[in-house]
């Protein structure tokens, strides 16, 4: 049987490797039953959804992987594989929610599909309106849960300082120089933030001892020179690079050589 499109003005939208929620909820119906397509479909689009059916696993795969619904609708019993393995093979390709339906309707049954990687299983006979219900609930779920993770990338985004091979996450207190870590002290990271906030300002030792340490000291010059040369071995153990750089009768300073 062919692939039947029904038609849809879903904008599919993609940012990297995440795919952002469509202007128009895109669904994928997949199921052998032609007619099941049509009553689904037809309740789903009365409410606003883009709809694309397809009647096989192999297209659902294709389909999966080429138009990146936002939620799958799937019988449980396809002419050409189980279900259950599918819903497997499904979830390798997208985390968006997947809807099992089926005649099948035993405790084990539900268990097998959940356990694949279905989010909800929904038994036949089923009322139409039951099913919109359930895809509403999971899109919404899933809206909320897309939109924290691209909160959480933002505030990641603008915390993490990136420069050149040397990636420092303050929140986590982690360092990483050509994506292997590197392991500080507590004041060895502070004097390496405070460089890499400011790149290419030269830092006087009695102005690093100060915003590290928090008050004048005697020994400031030397106290920082051994955090300096400490920062400076670790990172070149794990990389040739060279990241602080001294400036002779003034003090140091970030700079990527």
């Amino acid at each position: 049987m062919q692939n039947v499109e029904i038609p849809h003005t879903a904008v599919n939208r993609r940012k990297g490797d995440r795919f952002l929620m469509h202007a128009q909820p895109k669904i994928l119906i997949v199921d052998p039953d032609v007619t099941v397509h049509w009553e689904i479909g037809s309740a789903l689009r009365s409410d606003g959804y883009g709809i694309s059916s397809c009647h096989t696993a192999n297209l659902a795969l294709r389909s999966a992987r080429d138009e990146h619904p936002d939620l799958i609708l799937m019988e449980a019993v396809l002419p050409d594989g189980d279900g259950v393995m599918i819903c497997q093979e499904l979830r390798k390709l997208t985390d968006v929610p997947i809807l099992m339906i089926s005649g099948k309707c035993s405790e084990m049954d539900k268990i097998m599909g959940l356990m694949a990687g279905a989010d909800d299983y929904i038994s036949k006979p089923y009322g139409l309106g039951e099913v919109v219900a359930r895809v509403k609930a999971h899109l919404r779920r899933s809206l909320v849960i897309k939109r924290k993770k691209e909160q959480a990338a933002v505030r990641e985004a603008k915390n993490v300082i990136r420069l050149g091979p040397l990636v420092i996450d303050p929140e986590s207190c982690t360092v990483e120089v050509d994506g292997r870590p590197v392991q500080l002290t507590t004041k060895e990271f502070k004097v390496l933030v405070l460089l890499a906030e400011n790149p290419k300002r030269v830092f006087q030792p009695e102005e690093i001892y100060r915003s590290v340490w928090g008050y004048d000291g005697l020994d400031d010059f030397r106290t920082v020179a051994v955090h300096i040369s400490t920062l400076r071995k670790k990172i070149q153990q794990v990389s040739n690079v060279s990241i602080i750089q001294n400036v002779r009768g003034i003090g140091y300073r970030m700079e990527i050589l």
